[in-house]
């Protein structure tokens, strides 16, 4: 089997299996077969490849170490889209924030608040600090793909799990565990997708209350 490259190119928005075709983005998905194949099916519901996950390798050239990794990769990069325009919010942050932190606009006086999946009032997210805000300065939300190189202050590891669903922790920030408790003010807030391990992809889910 020839190695494959495969991925998102940003610079058109599409999805690309270099050698083979282009695909409007969110229109591939990955099939995990029983003899250890990597299938990629699109609309058309067709198998476009199949492939050993040895042979998959990025746009930029890299391999992966692991059927795993390769699985993961190509399902960030399948999940990703264009960067929507979308206006960034910006608002005093009494308490301050850090780059990646999920926020909550306070229903008491308006001002940006760190968001946790504890306490429903606070679980409304509206989007991520674009970066470190200090105690009582303006902070700016965004709600587009962010890429920082240190995710730990945010998700308690420095690089990100690409292809994996994150949600808002009990207490605020990332985390790969949704919140079940049922019960007072629980929430169940899906976040986003790590597109690749420093860059995240909010696509931000209202709380549902457990």
């Amino acid at each position: 089997m020839t190695v494959k490259r495969i991925g998102y190119h940003g610079e058109v928005g599409a999805l690309v299996i270099v050698g083979s075709n282009v695909f409007p983005p969110g229109t591939l998905s990955l099939i995990e077969t029983d003899d250890g194949y990597l299938e990629i099916w699109s609309l058309a519901q067709r198998a476009e490849l199949r492939v050993l996950w040895s042979d998959v390798i990025s746009l930029d050239g890299l391999g992966f170490a692991t059927h795993d990794e390769a699985a993961a990769y190509l399902r960030g990069e399948f999940a990703r889209r264009p960067p929507v325009e979308i206006a960034p919010a910006a608002a005093v942050a009494p308490a301050g924030a850090v780059a990646g932190q999920p926020m909550t606009v306070s229903r008491l006086n308006g001002q940006l608040v760190p968001a946790r999946a504890d306490t429903y009032p606070l679980a409304l997210v509206a989007g991520l600090a674009l970066d470190d805000t200090g105690a009582g300065f303006v902070a700016t939300l965004t709600r587009e793909a962010l890429t920082l190189a240190d995710w730990t202050a945010v998700a308690g590891t420095p690089s990100l799990s690409p292809g994996l669903p994150y949600f808002l922790g009990p207490e605020g920030g990332l985390t790969l565990i949704p919140e079940m408790r049922s019960g007072a003010d629980f929430s169940n807030v899906r976040l986003g997708m790590a597109t690749s391990p420093q860059t995240f992809a909010p696509t931000i889910s209202d709380p549902i209350r457990l």
